[in-house]
């Protein structure tokens, strides 16, 4: 599809088909133009910063009437979506070669109070959508799905029926993300109903086509509220056998330390110390050790979806065989569980009441998915090109993790997590409901 932009000399053009840039897989754009004024420009943006845990404003709609001085298309990598776009009048056009479909508009002018774009599909996503067999001669339409901060990700409508499609982002091996381990954990839970239907590889990226599932996310009250369905999944993804990808969760830290060093980033001072306390907590669980499990290792409110009759675990990239209480602790410290959540959580996972132990291994672990989350945020600052403020995420992150190390119960946990959790069967029937 070719777009055509405004001519020198047009006067209150509108430019509406700018709104379906985002949904068609084919495009050209061959102009670069500047107005004189825009009446009023009509934009749905998204906050240009967003987080693992998804913290980030709402949609913001926003009407500018007063006329800037000057509006330019450019070539960038955000998205966002236009409304309604009235140009006034075009004083001049000028021809520019093709902008790569790896792009996407960007609308800049004085008066503007943010930077605004026009979301475009990559040319390598069209062209591997076209080549799914069983999508052959059909109509597809793609759209840039918002909220992936590693990959990009994308929605491909097909005869109405909607999928997610994901391009992966740079260097995320060294993020812990083992691409075969991932398609072997979703895989197995499409089988077991956990996540959602695999449909098949997209060609020439490698990645898997789900479908996109109905449903919501929640925080809150709302999130606890719902919390036997969530715990529910993870215990059968636990049960479900082993894995042939490790998410060694001590080692990850490590490795997360010396790959941000080795790419330019200064890693916090605080580093070093909390090595030294995984070490400690490593050892304390290593008195009474437990067998690894299969895990899911990125337990974010994001990644669990909510539809009225059933609950979904999303995106198993980072998942493999783990202690099955890092799950557990990266759960509660993500949805922001107080104790009587915490207490609840343990209940429903163990079928009975926790013994000090398994309350204590809980805690330590929310010290580890703490400390990961933080030196995750340190390596992607260094091989990131989305527009996310790391910095910030690692500090929050991390600092949270010390806060936790200094509490005043943490020896008492390390000790504690040296005695055998309770056993439990697998076929437990008195979980709480």
């Amino acid at each position: 599809m070719h777009v055509r932009l405004p001519n020198e000399g047009d006067e209150h053009v509108d430019v509406g088909e700018l709104n379906h840039l985002s949904s068609n897989a084919l495009l050209t754009i061959s102009e670069v133009i500047t107005v004189e004024a825009v009446e009023t420009l009509m934009i749905g943006s998204p906050s240009t910063m967003s987080t693992r845990d998804g913290r980030r404003p709402e949609r913001a709609k926003e009407e500018m009437t007063a006329p800037m001085d000057s509006l330019c298309i450019l070539a960038s990598s955000r998205a966002a979506s236009i409304t309604s776009l009235s140009i006034s009048r075009v004083v001049r056009t000028s021809r520019c070669q093709c902008i790569s479909m790896r792009t996407t508009l960007f609308l800049i002018g004085r008066g503007c109070r943010s930077w605004y774009t026009v979301g475009m599909v990559p040319d390598e996503v069209a062209r591997s959508a076209g080549l799914v067999p069983q999508w052959a001669r059909r109509r597809i339409a793609i759209e840039p799905l918002a909220g992936g901060i590693t990959n990009r990700n994308f929605v491909a409508v097909v005869d109405g029926t909607r999928y997610v499609l994901r391009v992966p982002g740079e260097r995320t091996e060294l993020l812990g993300i083992d691409r075969a381990g991932e398609q072997q954990a979703a895989r197995r839970a499409a089988e077991l109903g956990i996540g959602p239907p695999i449909v098949g590889d997209l060609p020439t990226i490698g990645t898997l086509i789900t479908e996109l599932v109905p449903g919501h996310h929640l925080t809150g009250d709302g999130f606890i509220a719902r919390l036997d369905g969530v715990v529910s999944l993870i215990r059968r993804l636990h049960d479900s056998g082993p894995l042939d990808s490790s998410f060694a969760i001590h080692r990850i830290v490590e490795a997360h330390g010396r790959d941000g060093a080795l790419h330019g980033v200064t890693v916090p001072p605080i580093f070093s110390e909390l090595v030294e306390q995984s070490h400690r907590i490593e050892a304390a669980f290593a008195t009474a050790p437990q067998p690894l499990v299969a895990c899911h290792n990125d337990l974010l409110p994001a990644n669990v979806l909510f539809a009225d009759e059933r609950v979904w675990l999303l995106d198993y990239e980072y998942a493999g065989m783990n202690e099955r209480f890092f799950d557990l602790g990266n759960l509660s410290v993500n949805a922001g569980l107080d104790d009587a959540a915490d207490e609840r959580l343990l209940r429903l996972y163990l079928g009975r009441q926790p013994n000090e132990s398994a309350w204590a291994r809980l805690q330590l672990m929310k010290i580890m998915s703490e400390f990961r989350e933080g030196m995750w945020a340190v390596v992607q600052q260094a091989i990131s090109t989305l527009d996310t403020d790391f910095v910030t995420y690692a500090e929050e992150r991390l600092g949270n993790c010390e806060r936790l190390v200094g509490a005043t119960e943490y020896e008492s946990w390390l000790l504690a997590a040296t005695d055998p959790v309770q056993s439990w069967s697998d076929n437990d029937d008195d979980n709480e409901s």
